[in-house]
């Protein structure tokens, strides 16, 4: 296995079209309405005065953002929102939320590397995506995503684990709190949990038996404005009712990673959720959990 990650490169398992990018001098604004009109969850940051691109901007960066905004309004206007402040905040420049996050570092890898190379930095230096060179040019965006498709293109990358259960490879082990969020919450409070706990998404459970009845991640914050900024007090389940939001995918401890990786692939989620009997999130398996237990078998 080791020997397919080494001799794999980078630019076969990138995507190297349609490269959405984002100017220093974009308002947040725009780079929000961006994000939502390709449906994508980053943006690689180029400053036309240097020529270069110069980081990346995500829809966490902008959750982190939102937070400190909703912060700072209810400070001085609780429940009460004031137009000109929040238009003001949202025509920032994008400059000023790069890498807000600590998530994504701007590492570009050449597209000759290894699909190796390329895993090692995604786990050694915090990376979920980065931008791919072909003879200095930026030409596309490698994620942990295309790494784990790579994986269920090639089932047999993963023969030590595949047929594991969630249980066996200890993904449910009280060592790996779970954060969740009631249904009653309000959006501003999910998102604060998001920011604060540096992850990218959570369960919503019931809050009087604890089944899980959705998720909620930082990219459902694309397309908000200072216009639509109330929604954050919304509480969740209001959210849910209106919104057309797929339900989350959920696993038991007893079904085996493959399956799970397959599902990740399939429909492009970032986490899968484990459930007991009684469909109450007893643990999360992530893409990062994914790839660190390839790196695990390789070595």
């Amino acid at each position: 296995m080791n020997e397919l990650l080494q001799r794999t490169k980078v630019k076969e398992v990138a995507t190297i079209k349609n490269l959405h990018i984002v100017q220093t001098t974009d308002l947040i604004s725009s780079a929000l309405k961006m994000l939502a009109s390709y449906g994508i969850t980053s943006a690689p940051v180029f400053d036309s005065s240097k020529n270069r691109f110069v980081g990346f901007v995500d829809t966490l960066d902008l959750a982190s953002f939102v937070v400190l905004m909703y912060k700072e309004n209810s400070k001085s206007h609780p429940h009460l929102y004031n137009p000109q402040e929040l238009a003001a905040a949202f025509h920032l420049p994008v400059s000023t939320l790069i890498n807000a996050s600590g998530r994504d570092p701007f590492w570009p890898i050449d597209g000759n590397e290894s699909l190796a190379t390329l895993i090692g930095a995604f786990l050694t230096g915090g990376l979920h995506r980065t931008p791919v060179k072909v003879d200095g040019e930026v030409v596309g965006i490698v994620s942990q995503s295309d790494a784990v498709r790579f994986l269920h293109k090639h089932p047999s990358a993963m023969n030590a684990f595949r047929d594991k259960t969630v249980a066996e490879l200890g993904f449910t082990s009280c060592d790996r709190p779970l954060v969740t969020v009631s249904s009653e919450s309000t959006l501003s409070d999910a998102f604060a949990l998001i920011v604060q706990h540096r992850i990218s998404g959570l369960p919503v459970v019931n809050p009087r038996n604890g089944k899980i009845i959705n998720n909620i991640s930082a990219s459902d914050l694309k397309g908000i404005s200072e216009l639509s900024f109330f929604r954050l007090e919304a509480q969740l389940f209001q959210i849910f009712d209106y919104q057309d939001k797929l339900p989350p995918v959920v696993f038991t401890s007893k079904d085996k990673l493959g399956d799970l990786v397959d599902s990740m692939a399939h429909t492009g989620v970032h986490r899968v959720f484990i459930v007991d009997d009684a469909q109450r999130p007893i643990g999360v398996v992530t893409l990062t959990d994914v790839l660190r237990l390839v790196t695990s078998q390789a070595q």
